[in-house]
């Protein structure tokens, strides 16, 4: 087992723009690329491209990172973060069930009793 995937978790789905390199995450691919105004293909199988990726997160070093789909698999076993089995060859974000980065507010809000403090860099 990568070591990585035993500490890592995912956090969202993620779009990175050929053309630029910058890189938006979301709830799903769809909403991912959206937020750089692409309308990304509504059949699953045609974003199986390197644009389309995973966002994780390393609490050893407090940053995330973009994954690929098969790189996203082995993290969301071993995290038990799958819903349901790959059923279209590769890791959809439909089946996974993401967990938030500690310095999000819906991650404070789940954890209000054992807050963490996290200083983001900018």
């Amino acid at each position: 087992m990568n070591r990585l995937a035993q500490l890592e978790w995912l956090t969202g789905a993620s779009y990175t723009d050929p053309g630029t390199g910058r890189t938006t995450t979301g709830r799903n691919h769809i909403a991912a690329a959206a937020k750089q105004g692409v309308k990304a293909p509504e059949n699953p199988t045609d974003r199986h491209t390197e644009e389309y990726g995973f966002e994780v997160y390393d609490p050893e070093t407090d940053e995330t990172r973009i994954v690929n789909r098969d790189q996203a698999e082995v993290i969301a076993r071993y995290k038990g973060q799958m819903t349901e089995e790959p059923k279209r060859g590769f890791l959809h974000s439909d089946e996974v069930k993401f967990k938030p980065v500690p310095w999000s507010s819906s991650f404070q809000k789940k954890n209000k009793k054992n807050p963490l403090k996290v200083e983001v860099q900018k």
